[in-house]
């Protein structure tokens, strides 16, 4: 008989329990995520009173509306707002500069020798015969073509990269201290360590449980450890890290949950920092 996994599940003891999806941050990782699996699959916890989908409106694009419509039809609490477009000056950032001055030696090299070998190709055209020299002929267009490729980059990556741009930090701190007497327990999905000052008040000050569901690589652990919601022990077992979380602080990574929510597809599952498979400790 084929071994059944067995499904991930978080223990809520009975306690009413808020949902919140930071969607970008955790679609940007996972874009095969089925979005009436992923509700089902939370729904089957009792506690569950709400599950808040908060994802910003790319204009224009109807598959950024069909996202937002299909959430709501599930049953999802859909927030929404309209994406920004930022523009990125590639040659700004010193890590893409030193990309690109290195691609500028390059291609200078390269177009060098596509000119050197114009040259001496045409300066044998009197001791090559008609048709040899048509193939000659023929690789030498091909080189210009190379040329004005490699010119044309250079005038495209002067221009700015836009990228969309749609922060929910501060609806998503908003609703959780207006919904604040309605939930014990908190799941976030979201690996953006912006919300680490915002769970650690709700721990420490109204003693709620947080889970923070996180993408593989994403985790805001900086920002949990200067919050005093992660301690690193000194010692490693088995070459890996151990941590200690603070008394209701309760990460996971969300490779955890895939196998119940995805689609039919391959998911992207690559290990990350793993932080997950220790017990939750008091600090």
């Amino acid at each position: 008989m084929e071994e059944t996994k067995r499904q991930f599940s978080f223990n809520l003891y009975a306690k009413p329990t808020l949902v919140i999806i930071d969607w970008f941050n955790i679609w940007n990782k996972y874009n095969n995520i089925d979005l009436q699996t992923f509700f089902d699959y939370l729904k089957k916890h009792p506690e569950i009173y709400q599950i808040r989908f908060y994802n910003g409106l790319i204009e224009g694009k109807d598959w950024s509306q069909k996202i937002l419509d299909e959430a709501d039809s599930i049953g999802y609490e859909v927030i929404t707002k309209k994406s920004k477009l930022q523009p990125i000056d590639i040659r700004e950032a010193n890590h893409f500069e030193s990309i690109l001055k290195s691609l500028d030696i390059v291609f200078e090299d390269i177009k060098s020798t596509n000119s050197n070998i114009s040259n001496t190709l045409y300066d044998h055209r009197d001791s090559i015969d008609g048709t040899k020299f048509d193939l000659f002929s023929d690789v030498d267009s091909k080189l210009k073509s190379v040329d004005q490729n490699i010119s044309t980059f250079k005038e495209e990556s002067k221009k700015p990269i836009y990228r969309t741009k749609c922060d929910f930090d501060a609806e998503i701190a908003r609703d959780l201290i207006l919904e604040i007497d309605k939930y014990e327990n908190l799941i976030l999905f979201s690996g953006d360590g912006d919300f680490a000052s915002t769970v650690k008040y709700l721990i420490e000050e109204r003693q709620k449980r947080i889970f923070v569901i996180y993408p593989e690589g994403s985790f805001g652990e900086p920002d949990y450890i200067d919050n005093g919601l992660i301690k690193k022990n000194e010692i490693t077992i088995n070459n890996e890290k151990r941590f200690k979380y603070k008394k209701g602080f309760i990460p996971h990574r969300m490779v955890h949950l895939l196998q119940h929510i995805t689609k039919k597809e391959p998911t992207d599952c690559s290990v990350g920092p793993d932080i997950s498979n220790i017990a939750n400790l008091d600090l």
